[in-house]
C-alpha cells in the first residue's frame, strides 16, 4: 500500500483502502488523514464524506463527524447508512425529535429498514409512548425474527403494561438469540426482585446464566445485587 502511494500519491483506491484498513486496525487518526486526502480529488463523493465522518467519530471528534455525515446525506439522499448514523448521533445527544424525524425519512426511502425501526422504538421508549413502542417492536420482529432487539423492546412494552410473564418470555427470547445482551438479563432480574419480590427465583435464574456463560462479569454483578436485596451480605461480597 505504501509503495503504491509512494509511486502515485493521488491513487484514490489506495487511499480509500488504507483508510478502511486503518479503521479496522482501530487507527481512526490515520483513517481521517486518508479520507481527507481522498476528498481533494473527490470533493462531492458522499461515500467518502460518510467514511470520514465515521473516522472522526471514532477519533473522538463528534462535531466534525456529524458535519461530514450531514454532508454525505446532502450529497446522496439515498445513502441510508449516513442518515442512520446521523439519527443515532441525534439520539445520543438528546435530540429526540430530530432523531425521530431522521428515522422517518429513512423509512420513506427504505420502508423495511430494521435499524430505522429500532431507532424509532428507542425514541418511543424515551417518550414513554408504550403503544408506539409495542407496534414498532412487533414490526421489528416481523421484519427479522432472528434478531433480539425487537423482542427486547416488546418486553419493555409488556413490562410497562404489567404483563410480567409476557415480558419475561420476550427477555428470555432475547438471551436465547444473544446471550450477552446484558440489559435483557437486568430486566429479568428486576422483574424477579422488584415486581415478584422473588429473590430466590432471581438468584436461581442468574446462577443458571452463570453456568451457561461463566465469563460474563455482568451476571456476577447481578448475583451480588440479588443477594444484597435478600440481605445476604456475606454471600453478596463473594461476587463484588
Amino acid at each position: 500500500m505504501e509503495e503504491i502511494l509512494k509511486e502515485n500519491p493521488k491513487d484514490t483506491q489506495a487511499h480509500k483502502l488504507k483508510g478502511m484498513l486503518s479503521m479496522k486496525k482501530n487507527d481512526p487518526r490515520t483513517a481521517v488523514e486518508e479520507f481527507r486526502s481522498l476528498l481533494k480529488d473527490l470533493p462531492d463523493n458522499a461515500e467518502v464524506h460518510y467514511m470520514l465522518g465515521m473516522a472522526h467519530i471514532a477519533n473522538n471528534e463528534p462535531l466534525m463527524g456529524e458535519e461530514e455525515l450531514r454532508r454525505a446525506a446532502e450529497l446522496n439522499k439515498d445513502l441510508v447508512q449516513a442518515r442512520l448514523e446521523l439519527a443515532r448521533f441525534s439520539l445520543k445527544n438528546g435530540k429526540i425529535d430530530e432523531a425521530q424525524s431522521q428515522a422517518k425519512e429513512i423509512l420513506e426511502k427504505a420502508p423495511d429498514n430494521y435499524e430505522a425501526y429500532s431507532l424509532m422504538a428507542e425514541v418511543a421508549q424515551r417518550q414513554e409512548d408504550i403503544e408506539a413502542l409495542f407496534k414498532l417492536s412487533e414490526k421489528m420482529i416481523t421484519l427479522d425474527p432472528d434478531r433480539p432487539t425487537g423482542y427486547y423492546y416488546r418486553g419493555l412494552a409488556f413490562q410497562t403494561r404489567k404483563k410480567t410473564e409476557e415480558a419475561l418470555k420476550d427477555y428470555e427470547k432475547v438471551l436465547a438469540i444473544q446471550p450477552d445482551f446484558d440489559i435483557a438479563m437486568t430486566q429479568i432480574v428486576a422483574i424477579y426482585t422488584q415486581e415478584k419480590k422473588d429473590y430466590e427465583g432471581a438468584i436461581k435464574r442468574i446462577e443458571e446464566q452463570i453456568k451457561k456463560f461463566p465469563k460474563n462479569p455482568n451476571n456476577f454483578i447481578q448475583l451480588a445485587v440479588a443477594y444484597q436485596l435478600k440481605e445476604k451480605y456475606r454471600e453478596a461480597m463473594k461476587y463484588v
